[in-house]
């Protein structure tokens, strides 16, 4: 699947990083505000948790097709990448589970 730049640069919700800096998924996500956040992972500790990554796209929608085409590009090119959400704005709520 080929994702055309003319596309990608139509898609209000979608900005594609250049840079090639190493961080922690942490570190990226502390340096937004309430948008999501596609990481290609460069490292991985003994237990396959995403440790370092390489900013590839910014979004403030994951499910358009836009960004929905592009992640794909990744799996099919098999790199391993990690989707999260950046710093909130507001405090978010606590999911409290209840079993009777």
């Amino acid at each position: 699947m080929v994702v055309h730049s003319s596309a990608l640069q139509a898609e209000p919700t979608l900005t594609l990083y250049a840079g090639e800096e190493e961080q922690s998924p942490d570190t990226w996500a502390d340096r937004y505000t309430d948008v999501w956040l596609l990481l290609e992972v460069t490292a991985e500790d003994d237990a396959g948790e995403p440790v370092l990554g390489k900013l590839r796209v910014i979004t403030t929608d994951p499910m358009t097709l836009a960004f929905q085409q592009l992640w794909r590009t990744y799996a099919d090119r098999g790199i391993l990448t990690l989707l999260c959400h950046s710093t909130y704005a507001d405090p978010q709520p606590y999911v409290v589970a209840y079993a009777p």
